[in-house]
């Protein structure tokens, strides 16, 4: 029976034989987890949540919206045929640095907010389907309470001057209204929940799916973090270290400097700096 390490490298190798389609399905996955930090981000704004699970999935949302740059280009490259700039995209530190480092963002928003989501998405839909129901009676009693005015006020239409029909006719009214208003909250509380069930099943679901099966690849064939570490050294030191002169081998001064130096002979004493001075006749001198 093959062991951990054999099964972990023979994944390994059919990612790489299908980076194409692995790397479309990241950069999905990364869309879904961008998304989901806006959403993060405008909760936190609403006072919705509370600011811990919040601050952590904009931190995911960050991290997930810098995969969505570099993943998306070297998708975009592979899909092009563009070999080049896919070897220029894969060498840059930018690229080895997110693609070692944004995985780990991830994480917290994942163990602090996955499951509430999942459980929060049930409570959503139980939430949807009990307003539905309570607008559903609340409407039907509305109409009969309704119609129960308008009856009793024709049958007393000739009495509608005595204060006994009239208290009752607003007594009924006033029921009505108290049932108009329980239904424009139960309505209100429909269209937040039902607005929000869609928010968890198109969004939040999906990306915390998502970002599942991202560190099941990550885990598989993870990026080194040493050589991005390396590659971003080097890329920082090369754009600041200052710049070397490159002597010009046809500059003017270099006829100064003598092809050949005397042999030296032992006991004689040696010039530190010689110079050769070369004369020519000035061009166009009368003769």
């Amino acid at each position: 029976m093959a062991d951990a390490g054999q099964v972990r490298t023979a994944a390994a190798k059919f990612i790489e034989n299908h980076k194409t389609a692995f790397d479309g399905a990241a950069t999905a996955v990364d869309v879904l987890g961008t998304l989901s930090g806006v959403v993060a981000i405008a909760s936190l704004f609403a006072g919705s949540v509370a600011i811990a699970p919040a601050v952590l999935g904009i931190v995911a949302g960050l991290a997930a919206g810098a995969l969505l740059i570099e993943d998306g280009r070297m998708f975009y490259y592979e899909i092009t045929g563009n070999e080049l700039r896919k070897k220029e995209l894969a060498s840059s530190w930018h690229y080895q640095m997110v693609e070692a480092v944004a995985p780990w963002l991830a994480l917290p928003d994942l163990a602090v907010s996955g499951l509430s989501t999942v459980r929060e998405a049930g409570q959503t839909a139980r939430t949807v389907a009990g307003a539905s129901n309570r607008i559903e009676t609340t409407a039907a009693r509305l109409a009969d309470q309704r119609d129960a005015i308008d009856a009793y006020t024709q049958s007393h239409a000739t009495k509608l001057d005595q204060s006994n029909i009239t208290t009752k006719i607003q007594r009924m009214r006033a029921k009505a209204n108290k049932l108009d208003k329980n239904l424009l909250r139960a309505q209100s509380k429909l269209t937040a929940a039902s607005r929000k069930l869609v928010v968890l099943r198109t969004i939040g679901l999906p990306a915390y799916a998502g970002t599942i099966y991202g560190i099941s690849v990550y885990g598989i064939d993870p990026p080194s973090l040493g050589d991005g570490l390396q590659a971003t050294q080097k890329a920082w030191h090369d754009r600041f270290a200052s710049p070397v002169s490159t002597p010009d081998p046809h500059h003017p001064a270099h006829l100064l400097v003598p092809g050949q130096t005397a042999t030296q002979v032992a006991g004689s004493v040696q010039p530190v700096m010689q110079f050769q001075v070369a004369v020519r006749p000035k061009t166009g001198a009368s003769q």
